[in-house]
């Protein structure tokens, strides 16, 4: 079985340069989704896969 877990955050540009400067591997960049908002995929060194997404409130 294979599970995501979700991060949100408020301004997910900011969020994933502070994020790669300490050495985050992001393996789909922030883009606006389908579904209209932003998301971004990162992992763990073990490869486990994180959604960031910019909340919407």
């Amino acid at each position: 079985m294979f599970f995501h877990i979700v991060l949100g955050c408020d301004d997910i540009i900011t969020t994933c340069k502070e994020l790669k400067s300490k050495g985050v591997k992001f393996i789909e960049e922030p883009s606006i989704q389908e579904w209209g908002m932003m998301q971004a995929l990162f992992e763990d060194p073990d490869g486990n896969v994180f959604v960031l997404v910019e909340r919407d409130d």
